[in-house]
């Protein structure tokens, strides 16, 4: 005691003192005070083996050390003495004028081993923290430590060097929920430093490995300054981090369940960190972070200055937006993969500033391309949004798989833009484009090339320059164009250049002899909602394909002004005019209401339009054709429309209408309509039409004096069809029937035709077709008594094909000539000969059943004759399949015999061919040469 109180401003008591052999004292209830009330230290139990020559010689060593239950109390106080440590262990004796310039030292200890069990730290600033406390997080003012247990070796305290010692373990708890499982290192402390050596530190989420770890700061008072004026210098090797850890200190980091794996140097102050060399790992082993940093500003993040130069960053779009997700404290954050899912990169560069504004360059390296950067970005207001000014250049970046389109393919490009990102209601998103330079763009699977653009894109609106230079597209573009929905208020006011555009080279079409295009436009159209006005001049267009074709101009008018809607089309082949007071969109729905609503609404998928929320309208559409023949040649070679096909459809305000299309001539291929005229109007519940032709050719056959009437009522179709050809009525058409339609049992439409009496004539041979009913609907056909007969001989149908395996259709022939297929054949193989006998069928959507016994007399093709045929089949219940025979009898002999089997499950033919002076004239008529 003697030795010890002259260097402390306080007293030094216990309760009792118990000496062994001079070589072990216990001090029972031991304590340091500076005034009553006032404990620095204590302890119920403090046992101390010493040596006795140490203490003859007056010198404080101990072989070991053990203390028990106490507590260390640490109160910052202010004024001169800053605490009550400082105050305590000052020396109470007054220096005289010689000795001002004397300090205070610490006392010479030396202990081999010091043992600390079930023992209390308590750290206590009365003045209040200055921003409250979040639960779960350190309180610097107020640091409570409890259940500390303590192994150490070689403890000693000297005036020059403070308290060193080499713990072997220690493990504490503290008020925040922090808990130190285990920490092993060799410590030291004094007045300005503290740390550790060869530390190893294990606490509840993390785990801690460093060659050193110090804090360093000017005086204790510091300590409640911990994050601005406690330098700390750690140097980790293979350190294991949770940030559940870093959460007890900050609270912007509660919750961060990230983990990763630590190497390198890290020191200066938490609010002023820096490493010259880090290597950050995640668990995972998918992200590797090889960096130099220095981060000023801590724990305010948003004000925190970070200068980052990233040597290496390897990581997949998964995993950073993970990392992204837990430092932005939200769920589940998909930036990257959803443009690059599960995409490996690289990244390399630099990058100086808050997260809110910064400056960075580097290069972006990935399976998805490559980016080159050199970026500032600001993050302004909520009002006006981000700023990211710069240079980006691609190279081979997956565009289409990133905005998942197909049609896209790869970019290659450099440009230097300013781009403005907002919310929608504040301006969405704006760009300006100092330079755009594309040296690849696929799109079709063609890959553009030599494209520059400049301008702005700003809500939604692009104002600038275009030009391309590809070989297979020569382009300038010079104006506005909204690049959003076109039912949207939109603007178009541009001209356009196009020298040369091969379409075919560029995959818009197929045939490479054709799609080469030149022309000018220009435009200047306006929209609103679904309305749309201005006008769209095209000139000099010039198209080479097979052939070469020249037209001057081509305008598109459109206007609308007090609910009249002007459109009109201008052009060398075609004038086209629609004036109405009715959108277009009103008038094509009422030309759909007065021809399918009003006979066959009921049957009709789709909702009726609302004729009460409707004004009555009057419209008219007028379309003109002039020489369509270089146009069509273009677009539709098979098709011809001879000059002056009109096209003339009215509708007034009571939706009377009358449509009317006439033309000298219309062909598609070998089929025509010559003197063609249509005629369709409504009165009332009536729909009625008329369709005349002088002359209607089919392939090489003519029919002459055309007309059909048409008559719909109330869902029931009337139809009268009059075909003749009047020279030698060889080829005739009489048909009359009325049709009704309903819903099927598959759900879908159900044709019902209900035939009278009605007769055809084919090349001189006549076909009478008796009364019947037939319908026709998805899955489901029917068909009753259906009979074409020519005098004795005939085809009758009759019976059900569905889904039902009870339905059956039955056909019976009777000595009915064959040769009237040759008029529906595009080959004709002259086929004659006659059928007699029946087929049956069932099942036909399940297990199909064909019984077949047809016989076939006289039959030839190409004049050549084949004799009697006899085909045959029959279901073989108990192998499920269909047997088969085909026998051919010729002049008494049997030249062929096909029989076999068919099996519906695996789709299964197996036939047998036998041959007996089989006539190889018999296949000449199917062979070439």
């Amino acid at each position: 005691m003697k030795k010890v109180e002259p260097h402390i401003n306080g007293k030094l008591t216990f309760n009792k003192l118990t000496i062994s052999f001079f070589s072990r004292v216990i001090i029972e209830d031991f304590s340091i005070t500076g005034a009553p009330g006032d404990t620095m230290v204590c302890a119920k139990k403090v046992a101390v083996y010493l040596s006795p020559k140490d203490i003859l010689r007056g010198k404080l060593r101990a072989n070991r050390i053990f203390i028990s239950d106490g507590i260390f109390n640490y109160i910052e106080e202010g004024g001169k003495k800053d605490s009550n440590v400082s105050r305590i262990l000052s020396s109470p004796t007054t220096a005289t004028k010689e000795d001002t310039t004397q300090k205070s030292s610490w006392p010479v200890i030396d202990v081999k081993e010091l043992r600390l069990q079930n023992y209390r730290f308590y750290f206590h600033d009365y003045r209040p923290p200055k921003a409250p406390v979040s639960p779960g997080c350190m309180d610097y003012t107020n640091i409570y430590a409890y259940d500390i247990n303590l192994r150490a070796y070689d403890f000693a305290t000297r005036p020059e060097k403070g308290i060193t010692a080499k713990i072997h373990s220690l493990s504490a708890k503290e008020k925040s929920g922090l808990i130190l499982k285990k920490l092993s290192g060799d410590f030291f402390l004094n007045k300005n430093a503290s740390g550790f050596k060869n530390l190893d530190l294990q606490e509840g989420f993390s785990r801690v490995r460093a060659k050193y770890l110090t804090f360093s700061y000017n005086s204790s008072k510091d300590l409640k300054y911990w994050i601005q004026k406690v330098d700390m210098d750690v140097d980790f090797t293979d350190t294991f981090l949770d940030f559940n850890t870093i959460g007890i200190y900050t609270p912007y980091m509660q919750g961060n369940d990230l983990q990763v794996y630590l190497n390198g140097r890290v020191h200066g102050t938490v609010a002023n960190l820096e490493t010259s060399r880090l290597k950050i790992e995640t668990v995972s082993k998918k992200t590797l972070i090889d960096l130099a940093i220095s981060i000023k500003g801590l724990p305010k993040i948003r004000k925190t200055v970070f200068d980052a130069n990233i040597f290496n960053l390897k990581s997949t779009s998964e995993e950073t937006d993970m990392f992204i997700s837990r430092f932005a404290r939200e769920n589940s954050m998909k930036i990257l993969s959803s443009y690059i899912p599960k995409t490996k990169f690289t990244l390399r560069g630099d990058m100086l500033g808050t997260i809110y504004d910064f400056d960075a360059n580097g290069k972006f390296e990935s399976t998805a391309g490559d980016v080159d950067f050199d970026l500032s970005s600001l993050i302004k207001s909520k009002v006006d949004g981000a700023v990211i000014e710069g240079s980006v250049k691609t190279s081979d970046i997956t565009l289409g798989k990133i905005l998942k389109v197909n049609n896209l393919g790869d970019l290659s490009a450099h440009t230097k833009a300013e781009v403005t990102i907002r919310k929608k209601q504040y301006g969405g998103l704006g760009i300006n484009i100092d330079s755009l330079s594309i040296s690849k763009l696929g799109f079709k699977g063609y890959n553009y090339k030599n494209i520059f653009a400049i301008g702005k894109y700003s809500e939604e609106i692009f104002d600038g320059r275009i030009i391309s230079h590809d070989p297979n597209l020569d382009l300038m573009f010079q104006g506005v164009a909204t690049l959003s929905d076109i039912s949207k208020k939109s603007i178009y006011n541009f001209y356009a250049d196009v020298p040369y555009i091969d379409l075919a080279a560029l995959n818009f079409i197929k045939n490479k002899d054709k799609g080469k295009l030149s022309l000018r436009t220009m435009a200047n159209i306006s929209s609103s909602g679904d309305d749309i006005y201005g006008n769209i001049d095209i000139k000099n267009v010039t198209y080479w394909g097979e052939k070469e074709y020249k037209f001057n101009s081509i305008t598109l008018t459109s206007s609308f002004q007090d609910q009249d809607y002007k459109m009109d089309i201008k052009a060398p082949f075609i004038e086209a005019k629609y004036i109405s007071t009715e959108h277009p969109r009103e008038f094509i729905s009422g030309i759909k209401s007065i021809l399918l609503e009003e006979q066959f609404g009921e049957l009709m998928t789709r909702k009726k339009r609302d004729e009460s929320m409707r004004t009555p309208a009057t419209s008219q559409l007028d379309i003109l054709t002039y020489d369509t023949e270089m146009i069509l040649d273009i677009l539709m070679p098979e098709l011809y429309l001879a000059d002056s096909t009109h096209i003339a459809l009215n509708i007034d305000q009571k939706d009377s209408l009358s449509l009317n299309i006439s033309s000298d001539r219309i062909a598609l291929g070998q089929n025509s309509l010559k003197a063609f005229d249509l005629d369709v109007s409504n009165s009332d519940s009536l729909l009625l039409s008329n369709i005349r032709a002088d002359m209607i050719t089919l392939g090489k056959g003519n029919l002459y004096d055309n007309n059909i009437d048409i008559l719909s009522k109330d869902g029931v179709v009337s139809l009268l069809c009059k075909l003749d050809q009047e020279t030698n009525n060889s080829n005739e058409l009489i048909f009359n029937s009325s049709i009704s339609f309903d819903r099927g049992t598959a759900g879908g439409i159900r044709t019902n035709i209900f035939l009278d009496s009605s007769f055809v004539n084919i090349r001189g041979y006549r076909l009478n077709i008796d009364s019947s009913y037939t319908s026709l609907a998805k899955r489901e056909f029917s068909f009753r008594d259906f009979t074409i007969n020519n005098g004795d001989q005939a085809i009758c149908i009759d019976g059900t094909l569905s889904e039902d395996p009870a339905d059956s259709i039955k056909v019976d022939f009777d000595r009915f000539d064959i040769s009237i297929a040759d008029a529906f054949l595009k080959k004709k193989i002259n086929i004659e000969g006659e059928l007699t006998g029946n087929i049956l069928a069932t099942g036909i959507y399940g297990t199909p059943n064909i019984l077949m016994d047809v016989n076939g007399s006289n039959i030839a093709l190409k004049s050549r004759t084949v004799g009697d045929l006899h085909i045959m089949s029959k279901w073989d219940q108990n192998r499920s399949r269909m047997n088969l025979l085909l026998r051919n009898n010729n002049e008494g002999l049997t030249p062929l015999t096909l029989s076999g089997y068919y099996q519906p499950s695996g789709k299964f033919l197996n036939m047998n061919v036998t041959l007996k002076e089989f006539g190889l004239s018999a296949v000449e008529p199917f062979l070439k040469g």
